[in-house]
């Protein structure tokens, strides 16, 4: 699918109304939709918000993407829909307008395999994305995830993916630490530079969004109770050199356009695993 910008500008509507203030007269502040894969998005700073006494702006465009995803890819999405003076990436469970407490509901109500909250940040920052993930400990182990990102981001021209490097997730009332805290899931927080979430470069847009469905096609049928999870980049071979017989999904073999017997170079993403694995 292809983002234009009338059906972008449509989309944030939600939001930008009252000057990104959202819908003032709504009872709540954030809005569950759901999904029927096993991802969950979300999106806390789709409205102005209050931390400290002080008002921060919308990350805009970050509610359009978890509404379109939830469109596109059949992910689970919770957003927020009004600017009631909290700040759900920075207050307490307590004191966020029950945001973070609905998260943890909605994972344990649907089995929730991969959380993923995404946020903005300035045009400034010296990266495309950078990847909370406290130091990796929101992964429990599955680290694969973050290399995927890349591989999935690079291949549609989002080159500068970085992580822990501005923003970890390691402030206790963050949305993705709380959540790995009591969620017990692989968490990560997506900080999306500025020049991906604007409407006059809708190219970088469609770029993300192609990459985000993607991601969540990938995350959807993993067993994240494997502790043994690789992942490999594989293509056709020229010539015919049988030494490890790998077995491909059908849907696989329609993407990489290969027939019964073919050929394959199959070479893992991460630089110090060598060995193959059976595909199936």
């Amino acid at each position: 699918m292809i983002i234009s910008k009338s059906i972008l500008t449509k989309t944030e509507k939600e939001f930008s109304i009252n000057r990104y203030d959202g819908k003032k007269r709504s009872k709540k502040s954030f809005i569950y939709k759901k999904g029927s894969v096993p991802i969950l998005l979300s999106a806390p700073h789709t409205i102005n918000q209050v931390r400290d006494g002080s008002e921060k702006r919308a990350e805009v465009y970050t509610g359009s993407i978890v509404k379109i995803l939830n469109k596109e890819s059949k992910c689970h999405i919770i957003y927020r829909s009004k600017n009631d003076s909290l700040d759900p990436n920075f207050d307490s469970p307590d004191d966020d307008g029950d945001y973070k407490n609905k998260v943890i509901d909605i994972i344990r109500k649907n089995n929730i395999k991969v959380f993923l909250d995404i946020h903005g940040a300035q045009e400034s920052r010296d990266f495309d994305i950078d990847l909370g993930t406290d130091y990796q400990q929101s992964l429990f182990g599955h680290n694969f995830i973050s290399e995927l990102i890349k591989l999935i981001m690079g291949k549609n021209l989002i080159l500068n993916i970085k992580e822990n490097d501005t923003f970890p997730a390691s402030f206790q009332h963050t949305v993705t630490k709380n959540t790995y805290l009591n969620a017990f899931i692989p968490c990560i927080q997506l900080e999306i530079n500025k020049k991906f979430r604007d409407i006059d470069r809708i190219e970088n847009f469609n770029n993300l969004i192609k990459s985000l469905i993607e991601l969540v096609n990938s995350l959807k049928d993993i067993d994240y109770k494997n502790n043994e999870i690789f992942l490999y980049t594989a293509k056709k071979s020229r010539s015919h050199i049988p030494i490890d017989k790998v077995e491909f999904h059908e849907r696989d073999c329609e993407k990489l356009e290969l027939s019964h017997g073919d050929s394959v170079q199959v070479e893992s993403i991460f630089k110090n695993k060598s060995s193959m694995s059976l595909f199936s």
